[in-house]
């Protein structure tokens, strides 16, 4: 269960946490399934806290407002749980003076897998920046302007940006391959000349399909992991071709539009398909 900070104002990541395990484990009404009000002292007590290891709960509840101002979170609560409603993740109903929230069966599916880092602002960047990408590497570039992109509405240009993340991670994992390629895969044909997306994209899928055994002797003959093999051969054929071709899709004027779910999903799968590239990368060096 989640555990607010004391010590510090809690993130945007944070609020969507606590929001979705208030939702999903109710600790206050245990067994209902009431409507969620957008209000910090209901998030408290759905979520238990503080409990009763808590030597001082009120110094504790002073202390919490004091660095997260009642009326200050009460907006961040229901500007996060509108968000949802867009989404489809959250019905509204009025009530107070924010409104209270009842969970779809959509949005308890995207709970229970949650990923904050979607929908809090700064939060893709923060999660890439975990896995090891530096301010100016382009994928994680890319993927900041395509998240402030959705988080602002724009979910043609969020895609576009987020494929152009793909596109560069997919030529990172290319080059990091096409280095090494005669020790780990040498049945492996060369890299096709153009470096077109696409035609990098089958060949990176060929490699670990194809030449997977060929792969694989060689990560053991190294001492190093083979996991990233198969993390590869889940991610490029799915998530990869999934955004590469959705960019190429609303990047023309093909007359095809994307909407909030459909970008959605794909900001949901992007930042496995970064960690996969990184691993693989660092694995092959």
């Amino acid at each position: 269960m989640f555990q607010p900070p004391n010590d510090r104002p809690l993130s945007d990541a944070e609020i969507a946490i606590a929001v979705s395990q208030a939702m999903l484990n109710d600790r206050q009404n245990p067994g209902s399934n009431l409507p969620f009000q957008a209000i910090g002292a209901e998030l408290l007590a759905r979520l238990g806290i503080p409990d009763r290891s808590t030597r001082d709960p009120q110094a504790w509840r002073q202390r919490f407002y004091e660095l997260n101002p009642r009326q200050d979170l009460d907006f961040r609560l229901a500007e996060y749980c509108w968000r949802l409603v867009g989404l489809g993740f959250l019905v509204p109903q009025l009530a107070g003076e924010w409104g209270a929230f009842h969970l779809t069966k959509r949005g308890r599916a995207f709970f229970q897998g949650f990923d904050p880092s979607v929908l809090t602002a700064g939060g893709l960047d923060a999660r890439l920046a975990a896995i090891g990408f530096s301010p100016t590497d382009l994928p994680r570039q890319y993927a900041r302007l395509a998240q402030q992109c959705f988080l602002a509405g724009h979910y043609e240009a969020s895609t576009v940006m987020l494929g152009v993340a793909t596109e560069a991670l997919v030529l990172s994992l290319a080059d990091a391959l096409a280095a090494v390629r005669a020790s780990l895969a040498p049945t492996l044909r060369a890299r096709p000349g153009r470096p077109a997306a696409a035609l990098t994209l089958s060949w990176l899928i060929e490699a670990v399909e194809s030449h997977r055994q060929e792969l694989q002797a060689a990560a053991q003959a190294k001492r190093v992991s083979q996991d990233w093999i198969e993390e590869l051969r889940s991610v490029l054929p799915g998530t990869g071709q999934a955004i590469r071709l959705t960019r190429n899709d609303v990047g023309h004027p093909t007359g095809i539009s994307i909407g909030q779910e459909d970008a959605l999903q794909l900001f949901v799968l992007f930042p496995r398909f970064a960690e996969a590239c990184t691993d693989a990368i660092k694995a092959m060096s």
